[in-house]
């Protein structure tokens, strides 16, 4: 029997494994299909960092309770906010380098809903970088890792879970204590209403419907958050997110009747939801059968360069050259894409479930972000409850 069994191999699973496996041995990490295969290795735009004047940590939860339209649990916002420093220097411990100047000084990009630059990035991949460097770690920890154990439930016996997979056939783990960080539902969510999604496609939200028949509460857990610009095409990218920092550096969205105004329009949500409206009223553009907005970066290339634009965001000059593009000219076209589950299953400051035994961290849970999350809060909360995770499950 082992001592802790984590549920998923996303930022926060990876983080509480390597936690946990400096407290104790016998430790089970469980992934639905390989190591590391979640929505952390897809993040590009960076983690909240707010640990350089004039930005700090109260005004970071500031921000992050003004973006949760202040339905976030202020306790576990102020463990957020206040972990920045620390999560940074421990995924730099980790061997993840963030993007410096020439200088050697961090730097940081703006977002919307932020009152100050506070994104830390590698490029535009930093989920992957992260989740690179995690796995290593992981590998190398003694923790066990069975890959490819699609859990078909959980049940509890006085104290000791029993966890149901399929692996080649059925078989049954047993542990005194376990720990769920499988993400959230949109992939699930996205395919039963035909919208397009950023999420992989783990993404199904099974494990938190065990919890609640464990005896978890949820909060919000039908509260999603649209990213507003997924791409149209290609079509092999299609609901992928364009980095939505660009919007914060002078990229100008765009309907049918000219440039949207993002500052009266509004953070994440509020813009996504514009965005719907206009689709609606047959305000967007057309591409084949889709509707979209045409996003122009050349702003951003005038101010900043070319070269910025190779060098902050890779991925996204990738597929300009792939596609033939001309960004001085050729806009990107973009769809509100479905991207995050804002709620889900309500933990302490300490990552306890509320049920025995019974941790959680990540996009799994609820409360942190509120009903609408703020731009760089979710690699923050994977590092920061995944860390908090792993240590209160190894001390039980």
């Amino acid at each position: 029997m082992y001592k802790v069994v984590i549920i998923g191999s996303g930022g926060a699973g990876m983080t509480a494994a390597i936690e946990a496996s400096k407290n104790i041995d016998n430790i089970l990490l469980l992934t639905k299909s390989g190591l590391g295969f979640s929505n952390t290795a897809m993040a590009q735009g960076g983690i909240a960092a707010s640990i350089c004047e004039p930005d700090n940590p109260e005004v970071h939860y500031e921000d992050t309770m003004k973006c949760g339209h202040f339905d976030n649990v202020p306790a576990l916002v102020r463990v957020l906010t206040g972990s920045s420093m620390e999560v940074v220097r421990w995924l730099e411990e980790q061997g993840l380098n963030f993007d410096r100047d020439k200088t050697g000084r961090y730097m940081f990009k703006p977002s919307i809903g932020s009152t100050f630059p506070r994104l830390l990035s590698c490029g535009d991949n930093i989920g992957a970088r992260i989740v690179t460097v995690l796995a290593e770690k992981v590998r190398g920890s003694g923790v066990t890792v069975k890959e490819n154990h699609r859990v078909l439930d959980i049940k509890r016996r006085k104290k000791v879970f029993q966890v149901y997979c399929e692996a080649n056939g059925r078989i049954v783990i047993e542990c005194e204590r376990i720990l769920l960080s499988s993400g959230g539902s949109c992939y699930k969510i996205a395919a039963q209403k035909k919208l397009i999604t950023s999420n992989c496609s783990d993404a199904t939200g099974e494990v938190m419907e065990m919890a609640v028949k464990l005896g978890a509460k949820t909060a919000e857990r039908d509260s999603l958050q649209y990213h507003p610009m997924g791409y149209v095409l290609p079509l092999s990218l299609r609901g992928r997110p364009v980095p939505e920092s660009l919007l914060s550096l002078g990229a100008v969205l765009s309907d049918r009747e000219g440039p949207i105004d993002i500052e009266k329009v509004g953070r994440r949500s509020d813009l996504s939801a514009y965005m719907f409206k206009r689709h609606d009223e047959n305000k967007a553009y057309r591409v084949g059968e889709a509707g979209a907005f045409k996003l122009d970066i050349s702003p951003v290339l005038e101010k900043y360069g070319k070269d910025f634009l190779k060098k902050s965001f890779p991925g996204l000059a990738s597929v300009a050259k792939t596609q033939g593009m001309d960004l001085d000219k050729d806009p990107f076209f973009v769809f509100p894409t479905l991207h995050y589950q804002n709620g889900g299953i309500v933990i302490d400051g300490n990552a306890w479930t509320g049920v025995e035994g019974m941790y959680a961290a990540g996009e799994i849970t609820g409360g942190v972000h509120g009903s609408n999350r703020l731009m760089g809060n979710s690699l923050l909360d994977v590092i920061c409850f995944g860390r908090i995770a792993g240590i209160a499950a190894a001390r039980g």
